[in-house]
C-alpha cells in the first residue's frame, strides 16, 4: 500500500500526490511539510507568482515560469506587460 497525501487550500485547486511507488511514509511528508512552513515556502512561492524581485542576484522578477501557462492564465497586473514582451 502506498502514501497518497491530498492538499487542498481555499481558492486553490486539490493537489492530489501518489507516493505508491515511492518509499515515503506519513513521518516524511510531516517532516517535509513542516520544512516547508520553517522556511516561509507558501509567502515565498507567492512572491514568485506576484512577479515579485525575487531574483537577488539579477534584482528582477522570476518570470520563466509564464511560458508553460495558458494564454488565458490570470496574472497580477505587472506581470501582465512583462508576459508579453
Amino acid at each position: 500500500a502506498g502514501l497518497t497525501a491530498v492538499h487542498t487550500s481555499e481558492g486553490y485547486r486539490k493537489i492530489i500526490l501518489d507516493y505508491s511507488r515511492q518509499q515515503v511514509t506519513g513521518e516524511t511528508m510531516e517532516l517535509l511539510f513542516d520544512l516547508a512552513d520553517a522556511v516561509g515556502f507558501t509567502q515565498k512561492r507567492e512572491a514568485f507568482r506576484s512577479g515579485e524581485r525575487i531574483n537577488t542576484t539579477e534584482d528582477k522578477a522570476v518570470l520563466h515560469h509564464l511560458l508553460r501557462m495558458p494564454k488565458d492564465y490570470h496574472f497580477s497586473g505587472s506581470v501582465h506587460s512583462l508576459a508579453d514582451k
